[in-house]
């Protein structure tokens, strides 16, 4: 589906080719007497409401002698696309108010593939609210990379949603149950750039899939549980809530010692806790919590009470709660979030695992468990779950998949309309 260069910038920065720079003034952004193609620019200091005016001028003054634009805003989209100049990041370029100074943390925030990767696209396996996933493989062999990965591309309008994920998984990187970036790149389509995110494939697909073949033994439901617990006790931990776990977002990896091994994905809807949008809901309704759609509390209780949704669903092979058309979507958001309603616990499970529903459905947030008291709960705390995890990476079998034919397509038919959905909480009263 068409062959692609990576356009970052750290093996392009030789003298006279690319500048990358940092400063206070755009004077030193752009020297007057300077020959070079700029590439990426940014301003690091400043309002942020002087900053677009600023872009104005500078991209009319340096129209001739701009490639490449890094931009943090969609008014600054406009105007570099009124002067012919390509859009290859859309970034937020502030922190808190922070400034950025060096060329370091410039490339820290923003290369993370080191060498100019060809690649190739082979064949669209998902499509999501903002972006598409398609298989892609290095043209050439490359260490750096695995034969087979996952790319999930998007317009430079929704590419800084990507740049945020990328950005989470970096702050992740390091938790086994977590999947990995292996960077990010931007290419040009049909005149147009595109974002491009790499991210581990699996090529045993994910726990919607697992489940749709069969009911999931209790066994391997508390393994499952056990390791998105571990999961989720890293997300927390950094002060993140990731807002949109069910199945479909469980990935699922085969181990050397034959069982199979599963990392949480999809982090284009994490947040930090207590960062919500007013009146705003993200995520499938069927797995959302109470207080999320009636408080727009946003904790990591959230997450576990999903996650007690995804071990119901392992043991009956039904959601938790029904919800196959909009109508019964709005109707189950009320029902979950005005209601004393829970869940049925399957009466399939096991007393510890009906005990372990309880902890994971408590209605209060304040008296739900958090991740990492679950995980002493004695329904996933056995059959060796104390190992390290160092001892979990080491059993996961380290070679990737290297053909298309073994990898799952990751379109589901289970996906929800409102999967990664924004929906108004006023619709609801």
């Amino acid at each position: 589906m068409g062959t692609h260069r990576s356009m970052e910038v750290v093996d392009c920065i030789r003298p006279g080719e690319v500048t990358v720079v940092v400063g206070d003034t755009w004077d030193e952004l752009v020297p007057s007497n300077s020959p070079v193609v700029v590439e990426f620019w940014a301003d690091w200091c400043g309002p942020c409401r002087m900053v677009h005016r600023e872009i104005a001028e500078i991209v009319k003054e340096y129209a001739g002698r701009i490639s490449c634009l890094m931009v943090n805003a969609d008014e600054d989209i406009e105007v570099a696309e009124k002067y012919g100049i390509n859009v290859v990041s859309v970034v937020l370029l502030f922190k808190n108010g922070e400034k950025r100074d060096s060329i370091t943390e410039l490339l820290k925030l923003n290369v993370r593939i080191r060498s100019r990767m060809e690649w190739s696209r082979v064949e669209n396996i998902g499509t999501g609210a903002f972006a598409k996933i398609y298989l892609a493989t290095p043209r050439t062999p490359n260490i750096e990379f695995p034969p087979l990965m996952a790319v999930k591309s998007a317009m430079p309008i929704h590419s800084s949603m990507l740049h945020q994920e990328k950005q989470i998984l970096i702050d992740l990187s390091g938790c086994p149950q977590i999947i990995h970036c292996y960077g990010d790149d931007t290419s040009i389509e049909n005149g147009e750039a595109i974002y491009n995110g790499f991210l581990e494939l699996s090529p045993n697909g994910n726990l919607s899939n697992r489940i749709a073949k069969s009911l999931v033994s209790e066994t391997d439901v508390r393994r499952y549980t056990r390791l998105i617990l571990r999961g989720l006790h890293c997300i927390h931990k950094k002060g993140y809530v990731h807002c949109d776990i069910k199945p479909d977002n469980i990935l699922i990896f085969p181990t050397q010692g034959g069982k199979t091994d599963v990392k949480i994905t999809d982090f284009g809807l994490t947040k930090r806790v207590g960062c919500v949008e007013k009146n705003i809901i993200l995520g499938a309704p069927m797995y959302l919590s109470p207080e999320l759609i009636a408080l727009n509390d946003l904790n990591p209780g959230c997450d576990i009470w999903a996650l007690g949704c995804i071990v119901a669903e392992m043991v009956t092979g039904r959601t938790a709660w029904k919800c196959d058309t909009d109508a019964e979507a709005r109707s189950l958001l009320y029902r979950i979030g005005f209601s004393e309603k829970l869940p049925e616990i399957p009466s399939e499970l096991s007393e510890k695992g009906k005990d372990f529903l309880g902890k994971c459905w408590q209605r209060d947030c304040s008296k739900r468990w958090t991740a990492e008291m679950l995980l002493s709960h004695p329904f996933v705390a056995e059959e060796n779950s104390y190992k390290s995890f160092k001892s979990v990476a080491d059993e996961r079998v380290l070679e990737p998949p290297k053909s298309a034919l073994s990898v799952h397509n990751w379109s589901s038919s289970r996906d929800s309309l409102f999967c990664a959905s924004r929906v108004v909480v006023g619709d609801l009263l």
